[in-house]
């Protein structure tokens, strides 16, 4: 799937509203699109290549989160990290597009403020162990200080 066709299917099908679409084509070919439904934000990006679908409560603007962190709390059976093994970004909008008809009404309801308090921790927990996964250990990310 195009990522023209996934943007349709965001708006057509699932409800969003898109808000902003940005295309660089002079840089890489970066493209930027923000969506909004109920308590969400989602944003799509294409930044040098690398194709990203990424969400976060309105509650809590400053923290994205990429959309399949939400699946691993939700359905720990769903094979989420697939999608960091995929190259394309064809295979990656497949899985994304699987990920939102199957878990849409659940992401909502999780982005909820009554139920973000619970989750938010989670989704922190997921994003620093998929950090400290990819650098291979915790240095990176607690550093050690000479005068400790």
């Amino acid at each position: 799937m195009h990522i023209s066709r996934y943007v349709d299917l965001l708006t057509e099908k699932y409800g969003f509203t898109q808000l902003e679409h940005v295309i660089e084509p002079n840089i890489f070919g970066n493209v930027y699109y923000l969506f909004e439904r109920e308590e969400v934000l989602l944003k799509i990006t294409r930044d040098r290549g690398q194709f990203f679908t990424e969400i976060c409560s309105k509650q809590d603007i400053d923290n994205w989160y990429e959309l399949h962190f939400f699946i691993d709390i939700i359905d720990p059976h769903f094979l989420s990290s697939d999608i960091e093994l995929k190259e394309a970004e064809v295979e990656k909008i497949n899985l994304y597009v699987d990920i939102i008809d199957g878990y849409l009404h659940e992401i909502l309801r999780y982005c909820r403020p009554d139920k973000y308090i619970d989750i938010q921790p989670l989704l922190s927990a997921e994003r620093k162990k998929r950090l400290i996964a990819k650098s291979g250990s915790c240095r990176s990310l607690n550093p050690v200080h000479p005068d400790q």
